[in-house]
């Protein structure tokens, strides 16, 4: 895959901006507003971490409700773009084991935007959401050169796994917002990609 031009220069498009955010809030007072499923989730969380965000569906297509949780570093503000220290930020899948608890299945360090990822605009991290037994991550950034990225992976019953679906990369100048580019890789480029090998931070 080539190497996208506008990663380090573009920002989220407002309306973007503001439906994600509202989900990201909405997911985690999800969280906080059941204590028990709250009690079970954050020992999943490790010490010198943070909820990011979390949401909630059918990862597996069983019919029981599965988390997705986004963590950061407590300290990624502080730390982040020093000396190169990315504070990367861990997405783990959770499956539902059907009595109120669940199982922690997958784990990735590469799938979500670092803090400092964004450019100008700050962080890209625009949210996550989980659908058709799949899951996506939204991000966006840069300053009159501006991006987003959408990246989705689809469960494989096959491989009773996650595998990487599609990653869509737009970008465009805000000086003339309708003559971006779009790029969408698939399958068909990238082959069969487990969840935890695919890395957001490769070149394209």
């Amino acid at each position: 895959m080539k190497k996208l031009q506008a990663l380090t220069a573009t920002f989220l498009i407002t309306s973007l901006l503001s439906c994600n955010s509202q989900s990201t809030d909405n997911n985690r007072s999800e969280i906080e507003s059941k204590p028990n499923e709250s009690q079970n989730l954050m020992h999943f969380i490790p010490e010198g971490y943070a909820l990011l965000d979390s949401v909630s569906g059918n990862l597996n297509l069983d019919d029981i409700t599965d988390f997705i949780l986004v963590l950061k570093r407590a300290d990624e503000e502080e730390v982040s773009d020093i000396n190169g220290d990315l504070a990367k930020r861990p997405l783990i899948l959770l499956l539902g084991q059907g009595n109120g608890r669940y199982e922690k299945v997958a784990e990735s360090d590469n799938t979500v935007y670092c803090y400092a990822c964004g450019g100008m605009m700050g962080d890209p991290y625009g949210g996550i959401f989980i659908e058709n037994g799949g899951f996506k991550v939204e991000y966006s950034g840069g300053s009159s050169d501006r991006w987003t990225r959408i990246v989705t992976y689809r469960y494989s019953e096959e491989e009773d796994y996650w595998l990487l679906y599609e990653d869509r990369a737009d970008s465009f100048s805000s000086f003339d917002p309708e003559k971006g580019e779009t790029d969408i890789w698939t399958v068909k480029d990238f082959g069969k990609v487990r969840f935890e090998e695919f890395d957001i931070y490769a070149d394209q």
